[in-house]
């Protein structure tokens, strides 16, 4: 028996209101500080993190240095540069087949991997627990497209 898109996206929207939340991935965050960024990135297992300046962290994830700049406590962007040769090719493709992030040569040739996350209007603390994680995803994808 088939099943409908509907029947599949009720049964989803089901679980996911019965799957119990903690009540602080619940908060709805307008604004973030460097900080709390920090707090959230250890909370999902990154322990490497130094906080740089006012608005910058460097954090390892995978192995590998990324930045999460906090600009202006309602967009946090999360930026790898790879210090590989990349053909310009792979960049487009993933830019085309990829969702959530971007890729693009810096100014030295070298590849780079981004994505925002934009607090304007506010969003909860478990989408942007969920963002780390779909970077960190992505950038493990990224490096194997690369590598």
């Amino acid at each position: 028996m088939k099943k409908s898109p509907l029947w599949v996206a009720l049964a989803l929207i089901s679980v996911l209101l019965i799957a119990p939340v903690h009540a602080d991935e619940r908060r709805i965050v307008e604004q973030i500080t460097v900080s709390e960024m920090k707090d959230l990135l250890q909370a999902e297992g990154f322990a490497d993190v130094e906080i740089h300046g006012d608005s910058n962290l460097v954090v390892r994830m995978n192995g590998l240095q990324v930045l999460a700049l906090v600009r202006n406590g309602t967009v946090v962007q999360f930026r790898l540069y790879m210090p590989v040769e990349a053909d310009l090719g792979v960049i487009n493709e993933w830019n085309m087949t990829k969702m959530f992030t971007k890729a693009y040569l810096d100014r030295d040739g070298d590849p780079v991997l981004e994505m925002d996350v934009d607090l304007d209007g506010g969003i909860t603390e478990a989408r942007i627990r969920d963002a780390i994680r779909t970077f960190s995803l992505s950038q493990i994808a990224f490096m194997r497209e690369l590598l």
